[in-house]
């Protein structure tokens, strides 16, 4: 569920007072469509009903949204509805829309994965964003940080939504929340041009004043929402590959130093043309075994280190010692497992990465790669081109040209034909220009 991504974000700024309660965890979704019956946790939904609606009213008139008498509990209801997300054809609950601080918080991780104990996704995403900065940059915000303060502008510069913030937090939670502390992020490692450095540049854009300020608050959630998709699949898809060119090195013998080793890491879903049969456009089984093999050699990697087999050794040194026969082996185990490794992690990048909806109110136009019965292609929507087209602009109302878009792919770990971006574009309506420029075609951002 993309609204979860921000959702996470959003929970690391604040941490809601449950001292009052008492029993399981409490799960927060906005509609519940399939009640739980789970006994180990507690589902309640933050979406205002029925006596909340007359409160939403009144605290609306406080915030200033005043409408006669009769129409109060119609606009609290049209307010209500206005930050329901997309609903899932066979989802179990509907999420709000994360337009404001307020309605990202509307559920948490535990509603929506309905476990006691989700995974940290905020935490993981903090990490994505840390791996993608310089060396050289000292503490900065951090993704959730980031997020918190873009949101806040979003609702200084658009009253109506400041108001419903407002009105929305007393009715749902009164008085417990507490903000947290500022998170801030520092480097973890040197990763240029792959997609923790995508991530962490696009993340900065998104969430910048002049990207927040020019994108009405729907279309900007919606954008967010894109990133951390993609930051997220992209990532983790680009460990496996990692951890497989490790494995692959020692057993070719062969010894680099870091830089070399993180640029022979490129393409990580592969992107045959669009002419293509669909057959041979399948990404399903490359990537799932990815996975589930770079988990693999993860954990081979994981317990020597843990054994003290690369004590005191640097990068290089490792790789030396991997290229031993007694490693060796079971490294070339580990590259042709066809165990399932990573089931969970596989299953997450896919649903990630994955069109949802195709046609109708719940069309997911930000995906990435489209289902067709056991094929699995790459295909953008066409939101999702202008996602990404439009922040390779880096400002509004700015152009750019398909050899900078090329460039944004590379570091994503993306290889697309040229003459199927320029058609990506034509469709989006971005392209400005003769198609016959190639890569000069100039790309025109969407606002």
């Amino acid at each position: 569920m993309p609204e979860g991504f921000v959702s996470a974000l959003a929970w690391n700024c604040y941490k809601l007072d449950t001292s009052s309660d008492h029993g399981p965890p409490t799960g927060l979704v906005y509609k519940q469509i399939k009640p739980s019956s789970m006994k180990t946790l507690r589902i309640e939904e933050t979406e205002p009903t029925g006596e909340q609606t007359i409160q939403l009213a009144e605290e609306l008139g406080k915030n200033g949204v005043t409408v006669d008498s009769k129409s109060r509990e119609l606009l609290a209801v049209a307010v209500a509805g206005s930050a329901s997300g997309i609903r899932a054809e066979k989802g179990t609950m509907q999420a709000a829309s994360p337009i404001s601080p307020t309605f990202a918080l509307m559920q948490n991780m535990i509603g929506i994965q309905r476990s006691a104990n989700p995974p940290d996704l905020g935490g993981i995403l903090e990490k994505i964003y840390a791996h993608g900065l310089s060396l050289h940059a000292g503490p900065v915000p951090g993704a959730s940080e980031r997020w918190m303060k873009a949101a806040k502008i979003r609702c200084d510069s658009d009253p109506l939504l400041n108001a419903m913030d407002r009105s929305v937090r007393a009715v749902t939670f009164g008085n417990r929340l507490n903000e947290e502390g500022p998170r801030l992020a520092s480097p973890i490692a040197d990763l240029p041009n792959t997609p923790f450095e995508w991530f962490r540049e696009n993340w900065d854009l998104i969430t910048s004043p002049v990207w927040v300020s020019a994108l009405p608050a729907r279309v900007w959630a919606d954008w967010t929402m894109t990133v951390l998709r993609l930051g997220y699949a992209l990532s983790f898809l680009w460990e496996a590959e990692w951890y497989m060119q490790l494995a692959r090195n020692a057993l070719d013998n062969k010894i680099v130093p870091w830089t070399m080793a993180v640029g022979e890491v490129r393409t990580i879903i592969p992107w045959a043309s669009m002419d293509s049969s669909v057959s041979v456009r399948d990404v399903s089984s490359v990537l799932k075994w990815k996975v589930h093999r770079g988990a693999a050699v993860r954990k081979l990697l994981v317990d020597w280190q843990k054994a003290g087999e690369f004590l005191d050794m640097n990068f290089e040194e490792s790789c030396r010692r991997l290229s031993q026969p007694d490693m060796t082996s079971k490294l070339q185990e580990a590259l042709s497992t066809r165990k399932a490794h990573a089931p969970l992690v596989w299953e997450a990048i896919r649903y990630t990465l994955m069109t949802r909806e195709n046609s109708g109110g719940n069309s997911d136009y930000y995906g990435m790669l489209r289902s067709s019965g056991r094929y699995l292609t790459v295909e953008p929507g066409t939101e999702w081109v202008t996602v990404v087209a439009s922040l390779t602009c880096i400002q509004p109302d700015n152009e750019a040209n398909v050899a900078d878009l090329m460039q944004s792919f590379q570091k994503m770990g993306l290889s697309p034909e040229l003459s199927d971006v320029i058609e990506m574009l034509e469709r989006a309506g971005l392209a400005r220009g003769s198609a016959d420029a190639d890569q000069g075609v100039r790309i025109q951002s969407a606002f």
